[in-house]
């Protein structure tokens, strides 16, 4: 699995399309992908194909795009919250998710 260190929203909106392109692209070596803005961001390289360079690198940007309206928690729909005072980096997260995970946070600064 690519995208094991995010949570499963993110997993199953995005696993099999990366699956896919590995599938198309054997040669194909991913980086490790990272959260960057409240989006997904997958870097990857495909040595001695820029035609393929070319088709791998618009599929990871609209991975990017859709990983910011994609609850990284559940998978539904959601925004991106860039301003949190309670969590220490930027997420994309649907309003349910956002509200369980700051009660959390909160209940737990509470003890």
């Amino acid at each position: 699995m690519i995208l094991n260190s995010f949570d499963i929203g993110w997993q199953e909106a995005f696993e099999k399309r990366l699956s896919y392109l590995k599938e198309l692209f054997p040669e194909l070596k991913y980086k490790t992908p990272t959260r960057h803005n409240a989006m997904l961001r997958v870097e990857a390289d495909l040595k001695d194909d820029p035609l393929g360079q070319q088709v791998i690198d618009n599929v990871l940007y609209c991975i990017e795009r859709d990983s910011a309206r994609t609850c990284e928690a559940c998978g539904n729909g959601g925004r991106r919250i860039t301003k949190e005072e309670y969590f220490d980096e930027p997420k994309t997260l649907c309003i349910t998710c956002y509200a369980l995970i700051l009660d959390e946070i909160i209940q737990a600064l509470d003890k």
